[in-house]
């Protein structure tokens, strides 16, 4: 679960700030990796995550001020290494590439060779990912909006509608998805409404 201790630690050094992690955005899966990689961007350290899944953006329009304090607190918590770009193919993003090989000092699984994986379902497996720690309470809601998804399914379109009301795009927000815990997975994110249980 070193993916999920990362995602945690993301969205936990956001809790206070006034931006909000997204780490929800569309995974890229022509973007995949076979380890636990960072890509740092615009002077942002943790600009994206990309793994089996694929690319998983994690930051949202961070003031300077925001942008210092979070790779700090980022920085603080992980033990990485340089990847030579020329090591795969970068298509078109160009920020430096790190392997993150521990975690609070704890050894996450690292390849010995950082390359492309054909991950023709990164999406949906990525969805599958949040859903399945969702279902096993790995990530728990204030509101409750979890556990009644859980329980009564056709509560679904009330629950997105309900979400996307103090959302950035409302409109776009409330449009129903086939892939519904990862859209109100998205949702509870920019609420600032989700307990990771690492």
């Amino acid at each position: 679960m070193d993916l999920f201790r990362l995602l945690a630690i993301c969205y936990n050094t956001f809790e206070n700030k006034k931006s909000t992690c997204l780490m929800y955005d569309g995974p890229n899966r022509y973007m995949s990796l076979n380890g636990l990689v960072i890509e740092s961007y615009y002077g942002i350290f943790c600009y994206r995550v990309i793994t089996k899944y694929g690319s998983i953006r994690m930051y949202n329009y961070m003031s300077h001020d925001e942008i210092d304090v979070i790779n700090e607190c980022i920085k603080s918590r992980l033990t990485y290494t340089l990847i030579e770009s020329s090591s795969f193919i970068n298509y078109q993003y160009t920020g430096d590439k790190y392997l993150i090989t521990h975690i609070d000092n704890v050894p996450v699984e690292c390849p010995v060779n950082v390359t492309y994986v054909l991950s023709i379902n990164g999406r949906e497996e990525y969805y599958a990912f949040i859903e399945h720690c969702m279902r096993t309470k790995l990530i728990q809601d204030v509101s409750g909006v979890i556990n009644t998804l859980m329980n009564d399914p056709e509560s679904y379109p009330n629950i997105v509608e309900q979400l996307s009301k103090k959302t950035e795009y409302p409109d776009i927000s409330k449009i129903l998805r086939e892939d519904k815990y990862f859209h109100v997975f998205g949702l509870l994110i920019q609420h600032r409404k989700l307990v990771f249980n690492v």
